[in-house]
């Protein structure tokens, strides 16, 4: 190939490459959503944030509910261990 034929070919590829990386530009930029589309994808955060709040109330309520019954377990054996272990007094 001589060197004409090269730099054609460079200009012409040069020249496709930024008709397209124009193109892809110009169709992101003018890019905007119908108004239904919007208002679908704002419903559809607002369901995702409601469901969110749900559920980190019940895992707030099961998580004090689990503590509650710890603590009345373990208040429970240490009943329990005391009784069957009664305390000693001390002789001096």
């Amino acid at each position: 190939m001589d060197q004409q034929k090269i730099g054609h070919f460079l200009k012409t590829l040069r020249k496709a490459v930024w008709c397209r990386s124009y193109g892809n530009f110009g169709w992101r930029k003018d890019y905007s959503m119908d108004k239904q589309t919007e208002e679908l994808m704002l419903k559809v955060a607002d369901y995702n944030n409601e469901e969110k709040n749900f559920f980190s109330k019940r895992m707030c309520i099961m998580f004090i509910i689990a503590g509650r019954f710890l603590s009345c377990s373990l208040r429970g054996a240490r009943a329990a261990l005391a009784a069957n272990f009664p305390a000693r007094p001390c002789a001096s």
